[in-house]
């Protein structure tokens, strides 16, 4: 599977990149949403693991670009609090197929979220 990682904590994307190729999938990663947007594109993955709160374009916004594209691309939303754009993250987890991964995780989280999402 092809997965492209979005979050500006580099060494966050860094640590998941490597447990996720650890579990041979391929994958990319960006650090907001405006050059994830252009990876997706470039790159076309399976899922899309990204930040909600990061510069220039948000993570829900970046989901919703991409499912114009394509929107059987499967997104998980990583974030370590929903109060802020809650409203935004119980819509999308109900209108659109969409899994929510709560900050701080563990390894076996990450993978258990990959299998059953793949």
């Amino acid at each position: 599977m092809k997965i492209l990682i979005v979050d500006d904590n580099e060494s966050l994307a860094s640590v998941v990149q490597e447990v996720i190729e650890g579990e041979n999938h391929d994958t990319m990663t960006a650090r907001d949403g405006e050059s994830a947007y252009s990876a997706y594109l470039q790159f076309k993955p399976d899922l899309v693991l990204t930040d909600v709160y990061m510069a220039k374009k948000n993570g829900i916004e970046l989901m919703k670009a991409i499912w114009q594209h394509n929107p059987d691309t499967k997104v998980v939303l990583m974030t370590g609090s929903l109060s802020i754009l809650g409203d935004p993250i119980e819509e999308a987890k109900k209108k659109y197929r969409v899994n929510i991964l709560r900050k701080p995780f563990s390894r076996k989280e990450l993978i258990t979220l990959l299998h059953t999402t793949s």
